[in-house]
């Protein structure tokens, strides 16, 4: 039983430690006027064309990337899953 409180002790210190540490970013972004751009993984996974065209449109500082080669490169690179989602496998020969 001491183990369960020691466990949810350090989980809402790490939770404190973060929401302060990104509260001070936000801060210091806030007052130097950067612009900062929020992606969730949820997003990434659950839609990752649309999040990934916002992110390179935020990168690039462009309202919008459609019809840009970055967009295309971002539909092939979705519509090759099975190619691109492999997993490395080293040569036969066991160099690389």
């Amino acid at each position: 039983m001491q183990d369960i409180e020691m466990w949810k002790d350090h989980v809402k210190t790490e939770v404190l430690l973060w929401k302060n540490y990104h509260n001070h970013l936000l801060a210091i972004a806030k007052k130097s006027e950067t612009p900062i751009l929020f992606t969730r993984f949820e997003d990434l996974i659950d839609q990752p064309e649309k999040t990934l065209e916002n992110i390179f449109a935020y990168v690039l500082r462009e309202p919008s990337i459609e019809g840009m080669v970055i967009q295309e490169r971002i539909k092939e690179a979705i519509g090759n899953k099975t190619k691109s989602c492999q997993l490395y496998k080293p040569k036969s020969n066991g160099f690389n």
